[in-house]
């Protein structure tokens, strides 16, 4: 199977809050979020041959974190590329009035 710029699903509020409620409750003491600027996700994307970005799940200092990586169509990481990771966090840094905060 290849990769495309258009994998991946949009999904509606309602499956949105859903999912990420479920994980709140399974992971109670990690992170709700994790925030990644356009400029840095834009310089991934840029690189030859990206179609899109991979994240990859992490822990650092015991909290969760994500490791995002450029990938290929073959599904190749573009692992010697650009590697962004550890955004700043939600709590700290959140929109408390998002549907998708609690």
């Amino acid at each position: 199977m290849s990769l495309t710029p258009t994998d991946g699903e949009f999904i509606d509020l309602n499956d949105a809050k859903s999912y990420t409620k479920s994980f709140r409750e399974t992971y109670s003491g990690q992170s709700k979020a994790q925030f990644f600027g356009t400029a840095n996700l834009k310089d991934i994307t840029d690189q030859e041959d990206c179609v899109g970005i991979r994240i990859y799940n992490a822990i650092v200092n015991g909290q969760t974190c994500y490791v995002l990586v450029g990938a290929t169509a073959s599904g190749d990481d573009l692992a010697n590329g650009l590697l962004l990771a550890c955004g700043p966090v939600c709590p700290g840094v959140c929109d408390t009035s998002s549907p998708l905060y609690s």
